[in-house]
């Protein structure tokens, strides 16, 4: 990737390029966070998430995510036609 001049518009708009744009997935209207670090500017794209949702996207939750998908994988699971068969299944 290489690097690009921009020019700063009316508002201090830029345009993001393309390479970038595409290379980040970056649509209309998705949300960038500006930081500086030193004498640099660093964009970086988030993502918002509604505060009742976020415990889903901290570390721990996803770790666990990706072992139970690490183990459907493999074959490592059941389906259970209700909860009782499960509840039946745990508590042997």
């Amino acid at each position: 990737m290489g690097s690009y001049v921009v020019k700063v518009a009316r508002n201090y708009q830029i345009t993001v390029p393309r390479e970038i744009r595409e290379k980040c997935n970056l649509k209309e209207g998705d949300l960038v966070n500006f930081e500086i670090r030193d004498s640099e500017i660093v964009l970086n794209p988030v993502c918002v998430v509604k505060k009742e949702q976020a415990f889903f996207f901290k570390p721990g939750w996803q770790h666990m995510v990706g072992k139970s998908e690490e183990e459907i994988k493999k074959g490592r699971c059941k389906t259970y036609r209700n909860a009782k068969l499960m509840e039946r299944d745990m508590e042997k």
